[in-house]
């Protein structure tokens, strides 16, 4: 372990938190998260995406602490005011979409239909949604090509941290993904009909737009 560098050592536990699979955790991430509390680099101050994997490696851990599965003394490896700069900096990133265009108009659309809602909403201490139906208890989350693995159309980097979060903790919400570049190639009545639905209590999935949103269970 002592192999890995402190340049490396943040991205490293980052990328196989990214790349573990859900419900086996990998035995490499608590040694190497462990040696977090021996970081030292003076003369090299964190960068922003050693930061954003840094809060996300932190909410990985407390999570772990949480349900128990590493010790409790693991909750504070990460010191206080490297967590909170950390959070600061996510929070940041958090609020800005790749996709506003999509997001705007779904808005607008939302808003004819008389929709109540919240657009990018914080459904935790960590995480944001980018639309709260809080009536309807149901989230939506827009993707892009530039977000998802081409062969397997699963989440990567930040958002696939995020979303698989946000799968397993939101309890009592349904969580849907709208991908931004189907959303485009399809007919606003499809649209409409969508969100719709989407409105209601019960979402019922359209056989026409199977292919431009994806339900997650």
């Amino acid at each position: 372990m002592k192999a890995i560098s402190f340049d490396d050592l943040i991205h490293v536990i980052w990328t196989l938190i990214v790349t573990e699979e859900t419900g086996q955790m990998n035995p490499l991430i608590p040694r190497l998260y462990e040696r977090l509390h021996e970081f030292k680099r003076p003369e090299k101050p964190l960068t922003r995406e050693e930061m954003l994997q840094l809060h996300q490696i932190n909410i990985y851990a407390q999570d772990q602490v949480r349900v128990n599965k590493w010790p409790k003394e693991y909750k504070d490896v990460i010191p206080r005011k490297v967590r909170e700069a950390c959070e600061e900096e996510y929070a940041q990133f958090d609020k800005s979409t790749q996709h506003s265009d999509v997001q705007l108009d779904v808005a607008k659309k939302l808003l004819k239909l008389r929709s109540t809602f919240q657009e990018n909403a914080k459904m935790s201490k960590s995480f944001r949604v980018d639309f709260k139906l809080a009536d309807v208890s149901k989230v939506v989350l827009v993707k892009g090509a530039e977000q998802v693995n081409p062969r397997t159309g699963e989440w990567l980097g930040f958002p696939g941290i995020k979303h698989k979060f946000l799968q397993s903790r939101l309890t009592g919400w349904e969580l849907l993904v709208i991908d931004a570049d189907k959303w485009k190639e399809t007919s606003e009545e499809q649209q409409y009909a969508f969100l719709f639905e989407l409105s209601r209590a019960q979402s019922q999935k359209a056989e026409t737009f199977e292919e431009t949103v994806e339900f997650t269970e």
